[in-house]
């Protein structure tokens, strides 16, 4: 499932779900941002991000911001990507003596991430799919399959990815699931004025062990961090809305344009202004080529 919803200047937040209950899903946003509720926690996936939900997790979606908005979410059948994981962790030995082996119920727990080459490379081949005419079965199930095995080989590291080698499997485990809580809440209150000390506590860590921690596992300080996703979020509504710059500048986080506009043409090589310029000329250059 997924969807095209375009720039309005007016958009109050968009609902597309509400209280939902659905199979397991990989939530991928492909322009503009998604934000996902399941119970009290938030999570906001902006383009080039994704988000795991189980089966039965009851959440809803809305788009919250005025800019245009594409997602593309597959669904995963009852016991398909249980399947997957068996047959990606059991020998060939055990599963020749038992072809209906399972791997027992699949939980994940739903964290904001990048999303890898090796998941885009299926979805991109699967996107191709639902728009051709009359697709084959069994090319559906060729797609799916090599999405579920991606998925599952990706989730296989996600729940100690962020652990030192020289820590034990159980340190490593909590140190990745308090470090992607931590940001999960950057990416739903990026746009608010954010003190190391606040993230720190939803981390449960003291600030300077969550500093250390956080600067290993993601290769920026959380400063560094939280500014990069401000001015990525500033770049692409720049480029794809007709909102004036100052209210762009203030609605992603910066607090004054001066500085905002420094660290941008920092980042990026020219000015805000110039920045939209060359995005309106590109998207007239290919609608003529269109």
């Amino acid at each position: 499932m997924g969807g095209v919803y375009p720039y309005s200047p007016r958009r109050r937040p968009l609902h597309q779900a509400v209280d939902f209950e659905g199979p397991l899903s990989l939530k991928v946003v492909l322009q503009g941002q998604g934000v996902w509720r399941t119970g009290t926690r938030r999570y906001t996936v902006d383009a080039g991000y994704c988000l795991v939900l189980n089966q039965g997790e009851s959440y809803s979606l809305a788009f919250e911001t005025a800019e245009p908005v594409e997602t593309f979410c597959p669904f995963f059948a009852d016991g398909f990507m249980e399947d997957a994981l068996c047959a990606l962790l059991a020998s060939d030995e055990a599963q020749l003596d038992r072809p209906r082996m399972s791997a027992g119920a699949l939980i994940m727990t739903p964290h904001v991430r990048p999303l890898q080459p090796t998941l885009a490379a299926p979805l991109r081949a699967l996107r191709r799919l639902a728009r051709a005419t009359e697709p084959a079965a069994l090319d559906w199930d060729d797609t799916f399959f090599d999405l579920a095995l991606a998925l599952a080989r990706a989730t296989a590291g996600w729940r100690s990815e962020h652990g030192g080698r020289s820590h034990r499997a159980s340190t490593r485990v909590e140190i990745t699931r308090r470090l992607n809580r931590a940001r999960d809440f950057i990416h739903a209150e990026a746009h608010r004025r954010l003190v190391l000390a606040d993230i720190a506590d939803v981390a449960c860590l003291s600030p300077h062990h969550f500093h250390r921690l956080f600067t290993t596992a993601f290769r920026a300080s959380p400063g560094v961090y939280v500014t990069e996703l401000r001015l990525e979020r500033a770049a692409r509504r720049i480029a794809t809305t007709q909102a004036r710059i100052t209210d762009i500048c203030l609605s992603t986080g910066f607090e004054s344009l001066g500085s905002f506009s420094t660290r941008f043409r920092r980042s990026f090589g020219v000015s805000p202004g110039a920045w939209r310029k060359i995005a309106r000329s590109e998207k007239s250059a290919n609608l003529h080529r269109v």
